[in-house]
């Protein structure tokens, strides 16, 4: 099973050790152009990043292939069956190979397009809707090692489709009113479960059951941007903006969670803030664009200090070019290791990408196959570990930089309730050394 490798943040060939850094570089801009929406993922398996976008000229879309030089080259144009809108890039018929779920509101259609490995696309199916479908998301909503997906409509419903595991679709329509949707293991009990905004401005919860259903809706009054463990409670922790201020609420279980509390203000304009390792110390840390109020359009990068908070924001000035930034996004875009930025600008609409440059105190472990030993590797549940360093502490990060397990045991890890797909074993040694090491879970 293979997962769409966006915001691969770890992508390593070697065990590693590393002190935190305070400090991160972001240079080297590339810029494609971008009608706003696109989806990113690897689809010609060199384990760099590519970008499909809308092409909005017939019912066509364009997939612009990294040439693995921090460039890319000219797109190439497919067509559909209607005008695309929204994508979501992800293994869907388990073949290995990245594919691509389109929604087309012209047609009442989500069409699937699937790759073949080498850049391009073979065959597709076409799902039809009642009514025009809009913003589609995707994940494994019942843990069975498939990927699924969300798509909401123009009506007061959304759709999921669970995939059966022989080339198609088992559909559950759900009567409330959904403009997007993300999928998030927002109660850490292992399950993907909703994050539903409606066209009123409203934002609510779905809980999952455990079997890709999920209980009515719980409302929140947070306009969420993103969310991960800020604490080290095992609570997922919510970070969102309000009155031009980036604030969080600190989960305390069961969808419940603290009163907002500001990280940073003020702005005359804020957009998305975005978690990603920028710093590369196995922590998870924000970035955001803002407008100050003096006009000066600004990037900001947060590190997380590791008790619970960020250090000052580093800033970056946007080159002028980029102009009005509405939306960002973190992930390892030419495959070295370390999480890039990428920026979705209005004014000439593009993607803007901002190369992560950081010299960070890196030094391979001499002997580290021998060091920390980790068998079997792949394993369908247990995976144990044999040391020769004293270790503090372990946690395990999925492909998008999340922490999903953390423990003080570390003679084994249990995988066995998760989805199948590639892991990451965070180590921290008593003298504060971190090293990384890649799981793959399998059937």
């Amino acid at each position: 099973m293979k997962f769409s490798r966006i915001a691969i943040f770890y992508l390593l060939l070697m065990s590693f050790s590393a002190k935190a850094q305070n400090t991160v570089c972001l240079n080297n801009q590339t810029s494609i152009p971008c009608n706003k929406y696109y989806a990113a993922g690897d689809f010609n398996n060199d384990n760099v990043v590519d970008f499909v976008m809308p092409a909005y000229v017939g019912y066509t879309f364009g997939i612009n292939l990294s040439n693995g030089s921090q460039s890319y080259a000219s797109p190439s144009f497919y067509t559909v069956a209607g005008t695309p809108l929204y994508l979501a890039a992800g293994d869907f018929n388990n073949d290995g190979n990245d594919d691509l779920a389109i929604s087309c509101y012209d047609s009442n259609r989500v069409v699937l397009k699937y790759g073949n490995g080498v850049g391009s696309f073979t065959s597709s199916t076409n799902y039809g809707f009642v009514f025009p479908p809009g913003f589609i998301k995707s994940g494994d909503l019942n843990n069975d090692g498939l990927l699924d997906f969300a798509v909401s409509t123009s009506t007061n419903s959304f759709w999921v489709y669970k995939n059966n595991g022989i080339g198609g679709f088992n559909t559950i329509q759900y009567t409330y009113p959904a403009q997007t949707i993300d999928i998030e293991d927002y109660d850490n009990n292992g399950s993907k479960d909703l994050y539903i905004t409606d066209y009123s401005g409203g934002a609510y919860f779905l809980q999952n059951l455990g079997n890709g259903t999920f209980n009515s809706p719980i409302t929140t009054g947070l306009y969420l941007n993103c969310a991960f463990d800020l604490n080290n409670d095992g609570k997922k922790d919510l970070f969102s903006w309000n009155s031009y201020s980036l604030q969080v609420s600190l989960g305390t279980g069961n969808f419940n969670f603290s009163a907002p509390s500001i990280i940073a203000s003020p702005y005359q304009y804020t957009g998305l803030v975005n978690e990603g390792d920028i710093n590369g110390d196995g922590l998870l840390d924000i970035s955001f664009y803002s407008m100050t109020l003096s006009s000066i359009y600004e990037v900001a990068v947060r590190l997380n200090n590791g008790s619970g908070g960020f250090l000052a924001p580093i800033i970056y000035t946007a080159n002028p070019g980029i102009g009005l930034m509405e939306g960002i996004a973190s992930m390892d875009v030419d495959g070295n290791g370390k999480a890039d930025l990428v920026i979705y600008a209005d004014n000439a609409p593009r993607l803007t990408m901002l190369y992560n440059c950081s010299v960070t105190d890196v030094k391979k472990i001499k002997g580290s196959n021998l060091l920390i030993k980790i068998s079997p590797n792949p394993s369908n549940s247990i995976f144990k570990i044999s040391s020769e360093i004293d270790i503090r502490s372990i946690a395990i990060q999925d492909i998008n930089g999340k922490i999903i397990l953390q423990s003080k045991q570390t003679n084994y890890i249990d995988l066995g309730n998760y989805s199948n797909g590639i892991y990451f074993l965070r180590v921290e040694t008593v003298d504060g050394e971190i090293g990384n090491y890649k799981l793959i879970k399998t059937d």
